[in-house]
């Protein structure tokens, strides 16, 4: 059995004709069950539309194991992602609470040729010009 901040192991076993159990148990630091929320890993998404000059992409992940009853958009906006900090915005993606990040790439540097129009971003030779989904 696991759950956010305890964990506990429990086997049945029969030895001459009785059951018997064998227990083990990891409590937490200060016998209250903590929450682990966690996220996921990081997802490409598109280019940041009018981001930095130098280009921007939008990366998202899942926030997993959010304890019942806490807020899903409160808990997303108040665990820092361990190298990027706090979501710059929050939302469903499916079923789940995501977190976006805007992280320089650049990839996705501000097209200046001739055709691509202002707004968007190059991507290598090609000019893109979409906005991300929403989340």
């Amino acid at each position: 059995m696991k759950m956010p901040g305890f964990s506990a192991e429990a086997s049945i076993y029969r030895s001459s004709g009785q059951y018997r159990a064998h227990t083990r148990h990891t409590p937490s630091e200060a016998g209250t069950i903590e929450p682990a929320m966690f996220w996921g890993s990081l997802e490409n998404e598109n280019c940041v539309p009018g981001g930095l000059p130098t280009g921007e992409r939008y990366k998202r992940a899942i926030l997993w194991d959010i304890p019942f009853p806490m807020n899903w958009d409160e808990a997303c906006r108040f665990l820092p992602h361990p190298q990027l900090g706090y979501a710059d915005s929050c939302g469903m993606c499916g079923l789940n609470m995501c977190g976006r990040w805007k992280v320089p790439d650049p990839t996705c540097r501000r097209g200046t040729g001739p055709g691509c129009p202002p707004g968007c971003h190059r991507v290598g030779l090609e000019c893109v010009c979409v906005e991300p989904e929403p989340l």
